[in-house]
């Protein structure tokens, strides 16, 4: 990639020394020779890196991904983690329906439940948000 300032870097070279958050413009290469011009936005987490690559400014990239990870939670929950939907066998469309309205409705009551604990902190929200 060659930042705006026309240093052709690689990536790791982009992050080194970044401690908590940062980004840049950068341009990069297709293999058919085509150039993109991309926003990286690099935050340093627990041991590892959220690298988010888009034609968007880079506060614009992160708020988007933090309104997509929380969907992303929200069917972790209603599949693998939690409910299971993916297991089901039902082919008819009445009834798939009906199951899914059960779903959501389960997935509302148990995020309204655990809202409404009385004395309870919500859980403390990971860096990337």
């Amino acid at each position: 990639m060659v930042t705006e300032e026309g240093c052709e870097l690689t990536l790791a070279a982009g992050l080194y020394g970044t401690l908590r958050t940062r980004s840049f413009r950068a341009r990069v290469w297709a293999r058919d020779g085509d150039e993109c011009t991309f926003t990286f936005a690099v935050k340093r987490l627990a041991g590892e890196w959220l690298i988010i690559v888009s034609n968007q400014p880079a506060r614009k990239a992160l708020a988007a991904y933090r309104k997509r990870w929380a969907i992303e939670c929200l069917f972790a929950d209603a599949k693998s983690r939690g409910l299971r939907i993916q297991d089901t066998r039902l082919t008819c469309p009445r009834k798939l329906d009906l199951l899914m309205v059960q779903v959501t409705l389960a997935l509302v009551w148990a995020g309204r439940a655990a809202a409404d604990l009385p004395g309870k902190s919500p859980p403390p929200q990971k860096p990337h948000g």
